[in-house]
């Protein structure tokens, strides 16, 4: 549920002009219904508040006095789908009055009319400039899965906040950023947030998550990586961190980061061995695959990668022979099979090894024409 002050009716009209929500210069019926009103209520009886100005209604009292209670005691009941059209006509007849149109905006949105309900807020900040009022006629702008708008309103917002920005409002427009395609719209934003908190975890990681949207990703990584200097990523979080680095095309420091996951997380031993092949570390990734691939049977083929770059004939025969063992439709592990018999000179190996090769789509091209070479190739 929206949570809002209730504006008092007296405040919510600007200095000089009359409060079209005082009964005061109403016709005496009107002023009768609103006192036995008010009375009830602030005895706690609000059904009985609600029955009066129901009558006042039915005997064509319509007063925006009438119709502004009458909407805010069906909200105090919880009734904000039946406060909707009592506060949508109190603000035709009190068009200035900032206490109907919040009013009339958290009735719209408790009752799931989102679009209502921020134009409705942001009419009432117009009549009444409460930041707070804005934020929710973003907010709601985002529900209404009109996120375009929600940045129209939130953007300016956060840019106006003249203390440090709440990180709530950061959040909001990152969001509506992100549905509206418009991310960069909110960089200015995520600067703002950890200027004025620098030593906020939650903000680095909201900045992180804005420059993954605008996909700049090692900008993305280093925010992510102040945030785990300021108190350790949980396993998911560093993951993530690890992935990003990747992404950057960083993979000495994506390696570093899945390090610290793996063994742990056997999951990690490809990604964890790849990263250290893309930072041109063999030996690392062979020491990785060496141990997981009694876990995983799939990363025999790429421990053969390892031992073949590093002209290894034979432990990557071994490890070949591994793969298909595992994997009887692994094409690419016969191939190489085929290709390290023919370098150890092993010619019946490397014809059964490519023909199997050639059996698949895949690898039929190269398996055959390597099988060409057979008797010819010795070393």
């Amino acid at each position: 549920m929206l949570v809002l002050l209730v504006i008092a009716a007296g405040a919510a009209i600007a200095a000089g002009e009359p409060n079209p929500l005082d009964p005061a210069g109403a016709p005496a019926p009107v002023r009768r219904a609103v006192f036995r009103a008010e009375a009830a209520f602030a005895r706690g009886e609000v059904g009985d508040a609600v029955a009066v100005l129901t009558d006042a209604l039915a005997d064509h009292l319509d007063h925006p006095a009438v119709r502004y209670r009458l909407g805010a005691y069906l909200l105090e009941l919880g009734r904000a789908a039946d406060a909707v059209p009592h506060l949508a006509r109190a603000s035709e007849q009190a068009p200035t009055s900032a206490a109907v149109w919040t009013e009339y905006a958290r009735a719209a949105y408790e009752s799931g009319a989102y679009a209502v309900a921020a134009g409705a807020f942001v009419r009432a900040h117009e009549l009444r400039a409460d930041a707070l009022l804005l934020y929710y006629g973003g907010v709601a702008w985002i529900l209404a899965d009109r996120p375009a708008d929600a940045v129209d309103v939130l953007a300016p917002l956060v840019a106006s906040a003249p203390d440090t920005v709440p990180r709530d409002w950061v959040q909001a427009l990152v969001s509506a950023a992100a549905a509206a395609a418009q991310p960069a719209r909110a960089a200015a934003a995520v600067q703002r947030l950890v200027r004025d908190h620098p030593d906020a975890r939650a903000a680095w990681l909201l900045a992180s998550q804005q420059s993954q949207l605008a996909e700049d990703y090692a900008t993305a990584a280093l925010r992510m990586q102040v945030a785990d200097w300021l108190a350790p990523l949980g396993a998911a979080d560093r993951r993530h961190l690890a992935d990003l680095y990747g992404a950057a095309a960083l993979p000495r420091l994506a390696a570093r980061q899945y390090a610290r996951l793996w063994p742990d997380d056997a999951r990690l031993a490809r990604p964890l061995a790849v990263a250290w092949l893309q930072a041109h570390e063999p030996d690392s990734a062979r020491v990785v695959l060496s141990e997981a691939v009694a876990g995983d049977p799939s990363l025999w083929g790429l421990l053969g990668d390892v031992e073949y770059e590093a002209e290894r004939w034979e432990a990557a025969r071994r490890a070949y022979a591994a793969a298909v063992a595992a994997d009887p439709d692994a094409a690419r592990s016969w191939l190489m099979l085929g290709a390290c018999a023919l370098k150890l000179g092993d010619e019946a190996a490397a014809r059964e090894a490519l023909g199997r090769a050639a059996g698949f789509a895949r690898t039929e091209g190269e398996a055959r024409r390597l099988l060409g070479q057979v008797g010819r190739v010795r070393d």
